[in-house]
């Protein structure tokens, strides 16, 4: 909402397991990158899958149709602008003609090249579960800021019952942990390691990725994979400067909305109070009763339990 923040939403994981693989790419490398969906794109980005986010409309005047529809058009341009298909016409040319640089920088010119055609002042990307590639961000981007968003692994685990692709992500990190594998880790960190791109295919196909998307998970299963997750990503926050990271609660944002963006505001960079921003931002969250809550009690045990580390370290109570 903000009239001078480019709100770039879930771009990296619109790449999904590709993002980082590639160190450095030329232009016709990033171009396909940000255009050919694989077979996991494909299962996991689509309006059944993401009811919310998924913002590509299927009409008889899109350019696209589910079998080619590019990750870059997933979210991120639709978010920026109703002309997104335009807009990512315009984007070929210029994508495709750069020499060979590091995969950050190339990104980084893409945001870059969109806040200044879309005249913003600075460009923010967020993207749910960004916390399990942090190392590569700190890598690729070691002056930025780093805004932790969190919440009760407990209504996280409960929304995630319903969030398919996230439920996805949890049943492989079941099933990876068991051979001794985490891909919230190196070297096996999702989006960085060549493994799972190499057998994408395979997995969609063979593996039944299909089916394990759409069957749910109980809630102690996704509480325990955000416990973890909440635990490996506060390791990796760790060493980023006082001045560069700032944590946000969500339970303090619905309470204190104006203090709260305002302080994210006044983080993010001088110059961005704006008083109508505020006024229209503050209005939206709302509070809602916790849904673990209603669960029976040996539910809700079972699910603090699961949750119980990550919760520590975020300071709730259990």
């Amino acid at each position: 909402m903000h009239p001078d923040i480019l709100s770039i939403s879930e771009f990296f994981m619109s790449l999904a397991s590709r993002a980082f693989v590639k160190k450095a790419l030329d232009g016709e490398e990033l171009w396909k990158l940000l255009t050919v969906a694989h077979a996991g794109e494909k299962l996991v980005f689509n309006p059944e899958a993401l009811v919310d986010e998924f913002l590509y409309p299927y009409n008889e005047n899109s350019a696209f149709n589910r079998d080619n529809l590019p990750p870059l058009l997933f979210v991120t341009l639709p978010h920026l602008t109703d002309d997104h298909d335009a807009l990512f016409f315009e984007l070929e040319p210029i994508l495709r003609a750069r020499p060979k640089a590091p995969v950050g920088e190339q990104f980084a010119f893409l945001f870059n090249w969109l806040r200044v055609r879309l005249n913003k002042k600075m460009w923010v990307e967020r993207s749910g579960a960004s916390l399990t590639f942090l190392p590569v961000l700190k890598d690729i981007y070691p002056d930025a800021r780093f805004v932790h968003v969190y919440r009760d692994g407990r209504d996280v685990a409960m929304s995630t019952v319903n969030h398919s692709p996230t439920r996805l992500y949890a049943h492989a990190w079941k099933t990876a942990k068991r051979v001794g594998i985490n891909p919230l880790k190196r070297p096996f960190l999702l989006a960085e390691t060549p493994i799972v791109p190499m057998f994408e295919w395979a997995a969609v196909k063979l593996m039944g990725l299909e089916k394990k998307l759409n069957t749910p998970l109980p809630p102690q299963e996704t509480g325990a994979f955000w416990s973890d997750m909440v635990k490996i990503g506060l390791q990796n926050l760790a060493d980023i400067p006082e001045e560069r990271l700032m944590s946000l609660r969500y339970e303090d944002l619905v309470v204190n909305p104006q203090s709260e963006l305002s302080r994210l505001i006044s983080f993010m960079g001088p110059g961005l109070e704006d008083d109508a921003w505020m006024a229209e931002a503050s209005a939206l969250p709302r509070y809602r009763e916790p849904a673990w809550k209603q669960l029976p009690e040996t539910e809700q045990a079972a699910l603090n339990a699961a949750c119980a580390e990550g919760l520590e370290l975020l300071g709730y109570d259990i």
